[in-house]
């Protein structure tokens, strides 16, 4: 059995019947069985079937032979119009707004759902019916022969080892076979983290495979694993070739450990915190054990350090002549008298790794992979499906009209139905007068599009004619394919690729800046913002697309005319949601129509396939409402699919493509289509009426003495649909025919009568038609509020940023939690705020598919609306994520001025990884690739950021790298705000022992070394075991990592308050956070209410900072002017010339990409 829900949605008439027939055969020839939702049957559609079945708001009100359900309404009192299809008379009995009762029976007939219902459980019909499927059940009861003949047959097509009972055909291994396969043919990830998005998107579809019995949820899931492999392979092979050969590592000893992948480095790997430090924080250690990369990373370091030997460079003390026991190298793990260090002892020494767990880590690493597999897929098969949910409107908290409260005490009244949609009616015909009077002709001349493919060029407009004039009603169609849409965004200028020629003009002047956002387009995809009610959004059009001059009051008051003009006020203050939890398909397509209509376009409404999708009443009403816009002046061109002869009866004017972007006829319909049918009958073709068989073979009979469907006859005559076949090429026809002259005498004619007049639109900028109806801040302002809406309304994206915050700061607030003053604490200080950068967030919109091509506002706008959206909710994530962060590492006694400049840095980071997001994502066209691109500068930020590899350290090539990442001056202000000025004092591991020479005192033997050496002797007076730390305080530990070069230069002195004054320039040289970016960050702290959570420590170091930075400036202003001396001029130009140097930073570093955001999409239309 075959069950197809609108199978025939997007097609034509033709194409439709073609797939109606092939249904039809594989019932006749197979013998199976169809189940079909259709929408908009024509007769020969619906004449294919056997059987029709009619619901009515739930409730069967017929089911029964096809060719005695209209005798079957007839009979009840309804009426059947002429040339009206059978399908058309079913659908419209079901609607109160179309169905006709037939004299003398208005009070007869049933008129609810419940009416209908019982009528039909009384009719003889539903006692055939009901007889009918008790002779199946005798002739076919539960468990008969049928039964286990059927079990036969099915248990003859599955495979081998599949158990009977089972609803699948093929086993399990064939299954996993098929779908490996299958994953090896789809276009997968490099990047493990951009498969995320991918995999959600490809769960519906796997959940409707097992619930089809085509596949085990789980082999899916398999395929894609065992796929994934030699992508992974040849990654991690590519990878570690490159990276032994740079690092200068043994390929011998590489090989063995050719099937260990380096994933990633996180903090338990005991690299960022080396095991003995682990035990220090018995909260997080036992992580390291159940972390597969920790075993990974210890069986790579020992299996490249074992066995090997270093020759030292650095010795302590560092004298001409060194021997005995009296010197020793500066490295962890050295042995004192020894000119090399082993690579064993290293290890052991810094990580506590040793050599003899290399294969015992392999092994659980491998057991880690069947683990997280087998759980992988057992969730993926008992993964509960989503269910599904009927439709239902969702309306705002206290906003449900009252008449929907009591819904179901509004049917009890059989006639008020139809009395209130009289009623409506007559309000929409007093609200379509609203449309303003259109007086421009568009007209378009000689249309060609062609677009480069593999080899040349492909046209798909040739040669397009036609007009549209106000208070006119044009239909475009065409076979699927021959580019009625294309037309569409051609004539709309919606077209980014691709060469058009040919003339378009309005009024026979060209077309300027002004043109596109004085049309309206409705899109075939219902695109809305799902958080926005339906007023709003209606609003929202309004008010950015409507002229200025227009006041918000009248824009308002113009809404609610479309509401009421489109009979939307059942559901204008409902939340537009998601297919199925919101607005159902009719209500999406009337708010698609509403939000262009609520622009007032000034010169036309492009409308593409309305009614694609619809049932018979809802395509009626669609293009019922279209006829009355025209009807009061409005000029409309539109697509359409399938129409029915009322429907098309609807339209003046008809444009008809062929194949390959061809005119076939441009003119007036007719009265019952006759000035068209003549037209074509005129040419050669057969004419539109008499009875024929199309089909013996599958007993169909088509009614075309009053049911041919005009549109049906056009194509069969054009040869469309697969079998098709023309007599004539009718696109030559037209380009000789006297029509066709006629048509360019026409536009002539337009042009001359047009060309000499004036415009009359006084929206203009600087002498130009404005491109936007609406300056650039009303553009900002109204965009910064609809976003900002919808991140209220939708708060999951905040809540999630807020709690990824938390609890990763938090986590590595508590991993470095309280670090010692040795050389490994300042270590894991850096590396906390080096993990602390690991924190993205993204944000999608909906703009570039219709708001831009609309030219409702500007990719500026909409780009500094996010950003201004975003950062009072980073500006919470940042204070809460400070606070976690930094209390646990440096406690709560530290000065108010670290601080808030702390505070400061972790604030900028969070609004730094927003417009780093917008970045990115402004110039890629999806999610996925963002995801991927992201993550690669991601890397290349972090790598380059000076704590993995110092500067001074890295390859001459890559030091630019150092400078430009922004996690380089993050990083380094973080630490050096935290650390500077602090004492270091050694761990046991980590001093250098040695012994003096004999009769020598430590202190003795070391005086000269330690007038020109960093460190510090700890025992002077020992005779041996002299105990030497290789750094005094934290300043030198930084320095060897580029932090605080010029710390003496930025420290000031001291008020005489005991203040420590912070001048421009001061830690942000070290820091890369400019004086610039401190006041606007705190500008934004202050407007802020989400800040009231700030110590008033933390917020008394802020303002001393920046006021300090303020007073600095102007007292070195001041005593240069009044003769201040040397001293006050250097300290001027020192904070000119800093916060100069800084400021180019900050514009490099965060300026300049988002500039490039904002007019990367220019480029790409361009090109």
């Amino acid at each position: 059995m075959g069950a197809w829900d609108n199978s025939t949605r997007g097609l034509d008439s033709a194409s439709a019947l073609e797939f109606v027939k092939a249904l039809r055969l594989s019932s006749n020839l197979v013998g199976t069985s169809h189940a079909v939702a259709i929408y908009q049957a024509s007769q020969a559609i619906y004449d294919v079937f056997d059987k029709a079945i009619v619901l009515y708001e739930g409730r069967e009100i017929y089911f029964g032979p096809c060719d005695e359900a209209r005798d079957y309404f007839t009979g009840m009192g309804w009426h059947c119009p002429p040339r009206q299809t059978t399908g058309d008379f079913l659908t419209a009995v079901t609607n109160p707004q179309e169905r006709q009762a037939r004299d003398g029976m208005e009070n007869k007939v049933p008129r609810t759902p419940d009416d209908f219902e019982k009528y039909w459980k009384k009719s003889p019909q539903y006692a055939a019916l009901q007889q009918e499927i008790d002779e199946y059940h005798m002739e076919y009861p539960v468990g008969g022969e049928a039964e286990q003949s059927f079990g036969e047959m099915k248990r003859v097509k599955q495979a081998k080892h599949v158990r009977p009972e089972s609803p699948y055909i093929i086993s399990i291994p064939m299954q996993v076979k098929l779908c490996t396969i299958r994953a090896y043919q789809r276009m997968n990830a490099l990047i493990s983290i951009t498969e995320i998005n991918s995999l959600y998107d490809q769960r519906p579809i796997v959940e409707k495979q097992a619930s089809y019995a085509f596949v085990h949820p789980f082999t899916e899931a398999f395929g894609g694993i065992v796929s994934d492999i030699p992508v992974k392979f040849v990654s991690a092979v590519i990878f570690n070739i490159i990276f032994y050969f740079l690092a200068g590592l043994t390929l011998a000893q590489a090989m063995a450990m050719a099937g260990v992948l380096v994933l990633a480095i996180v903090i338990y790997t005991g690299f960022v915190i080396p095991v003995p430090q682990m035990h220090d924080i018995p909260w997080f250690s036992w992580i390291r054990w159940i972390n597969p990369i920790f075993y990974t990373f210890e069986s790579m370091i020992a299996n490249e350090f074992h066995g090997r030997q270093f020759i030292c460079s650095q010795f302590v003390p560092a004298y001409p002549s060194l021997s005995g026991d009296s010197f020793i190298c500066s490295v962890r793990g050295a042995v004192a008298g020894e000119r090399t260090v082993s690579g064993d002892a290293f290890i052991e020494s810094q990580y506590t790794y040793t050599y003899t767990h290399e294969w015992r880590n392999l092994g659980i690493l491998i057991g880690f992979w069947i683990f997280f597999s087998v759980i992988y897929l057992l969730a993926t098969e008992i993964n509960s499906q989503t269910s599904s949910k009927a439709e239902f409107l969702v309306f705002r908290r206290g906003h449900v009209p009252a008449h929907m409260r009591d819904l179901d005490k509004t049917q009890g009244d059989s006639g008020s139905t139809e009395v209130a949609q009289s009623h409506k009616e007559k309000e929409t015909e007093n609200a379509a007068s609203v449309i303003p009077k259109q007086r421009s002709i568009f007209t378009w001349r000689n249309v060609c599009y062609d677009i480069p493919v593999k080899g040349g060029q492909r046209r798909l407009l040739d040669h397009v004619s036609g007009w549209v004039k106000p208070g006119t009603l044009t239909a475009l169609m065409g076979v699927s394919g021959a580019g009625k849409t294309t037309l569409l965004d051609v004539l709309a200028k919606r077209v980014s690729i691709g060469v058009v020629t040919g003339d378009m003009l309005v009024d026979g002047k060209t077309l300027d800046n002004s043109f596109q956002r004085k049309t309206g387009y409705v899109q075939q995809q219902d695109l809305h913002l799902a958080t926005t009610t339906v007023r709003e959004a209606l609003r929202f059009s309004a008010l950015l697309r409507q002229p200025k001059s227009v006041s918000r009051k009248e824009k308002y008051d113009y809404v609610e005319e479309v509401i009421e003009m489109l009979n939307m006020q059942d559901f204008a203050g409902a939340i537009v949601g998601t297919p199925g939890e919101g607005l159902n398909v009719e209500q999406r397509k009337l708010l698609t129509i509403g939000v262009e209509l609520a622009a007032k376009p000034e010169l036309l409404i492009f409308l593409d396939e309305p009614t694609s999708g619809l049932d018979s009443q809802s395509s009626w009403s669609i293009v019922a409402f279209l006829r009355k816009l025209a009807d009061h002046g409005q000029a409309v061109l539109s697509t359409i699919h399938q129409p029915s002869a009322l429907l098309f009866q609807q339209f003046d004017r008809l444009l008809f493509l062929a194949k390959g972007g061809k005119t076939v006829y441009f003119g007036e319909i007719g009265d019952q289509s006759r000035t068209l049918l003549d037209y074509f009958e005129g040419n050669g073709a057969r004419a539109c009426g008499p009875e024929e068989n199309v089909s013996t073979r599958f007993r169909l009979r088509r009614l075309c003495t009053n049911m041919e469907k005009p549109a049906e006859y056009m194509l069969e005559i054009i040869g469309a649909g697969a079998s098709g076949k023309a007599s004539k090429d009718w696109s030559a026809v037209w380009n000789e025919s006297p029509e066709s002259s006629n048509v360019q005498k026409e536009i002539d004619r337009i042009y001359q009568e047009r060309a000499s007049a004036s415009n009359g639109s006084d929206d203009t900028h600087h002498g130009k038609p404005a491109e936007y109806a609406m300056p650039f801040m009303y553009q900002l302002w109204y965009v910064t509020h609809r976003v900002f809406q919808q991140y209220w309304r939708e708060p999951a994206y905040v809540w999630a940023k807020i709690l990824l915050a938390t609890l990763s700061s938090l986590f590595i607030g508590f991993t470095f939690f309280k670090p010692n003053s040795s050389q490994q604490g300042f270590q894991d200080i850096l590396f906390s705020a080096f993990m602390l950068t690991s924190i993205f967030s993204t944000l999608r919109s909906l703009y570039e598919v219709r708001e831009r091509p609309s030219k409702a506002y500007s990719w500026a706008a909409f780009l500094i609306a996010n950003v201004i959206v975003e950062i009072p909710y980073q500006i919470l994530a940042g204070v809460i994520s400070w606070a976690c962060y930094y209390y646990p590492i440096y406690g709560a006694n530290q000065a108010s001025q670290r601080q808030g400049l702390m505070l400061l840095f972790i604030v900028q980071f969070y609004i730094f990884t927003s417009t780093f997001a917008t970045f990115i994502i402004s110039a890629l066209p999806d999610a996925e690739t963002g995801g991927t691109i992201a993550t690669l500068l991601f890397i290349m930020a972090t790598t380059f950021n000076g704590v993995m590899q110092p500067p001074n350290a890295l390859p001459g090539f890559w030091i630019f790298m150092y400078r430009v990442s922004p996690l380089t001056y993050l990083i380094a202000g973080m630490t050096a705000t935290g650390l500077h000025g602090r004492a270091i004092r050694c761990d046991t591991a980590e001093l250098s022992v040695f012994n003096p020479p004999s009769g020598s005192t430590c202190g003795d033997y070391l005086a000269p070394y330690l007038q020109s050496a960093p460190g510090v002797l700890y025992n002077p007076s020992a005779t041996q075991g002299c105990e030497y730390c290789q750094l005094r305080n934290a300043d030198q530990y930084l320095a060897s990592s580029n932090i605080c070069k010029s710390l003496n230069r930025n420290l000031d002195r001291k008020l005489t308050s005991g203040q420590t004054t912070v001048r421009g320039g001061e830690i942000t040289d070290w820091a890369g956070l400019t004086s610039a970016s401190m006041s606007w960050v705190l500008l934004l702290c202050i407007t802020s209410s989400e800040l009231s959570i700030i110590t008033p420590l933390a917020w008394c170091g802020v303002l001393r900072m920046v006021r300090s930075w303020f007073v600095g400036c102007l007292r070195d202003v001041l005593g240069r002017h009044l003769g201040g001396g040397r001293q006050r001029m250097e300290g001027w130009f020192n904070c000119i010339l800093v916060g100069r140097r800084q400021g180019a930073i900050y514009i490099a570093l965060h300026v300049v990409p988002y500039y490039y955001s904002i007019h990367i999409q220019g480029l790409n239309h361009i090109y």
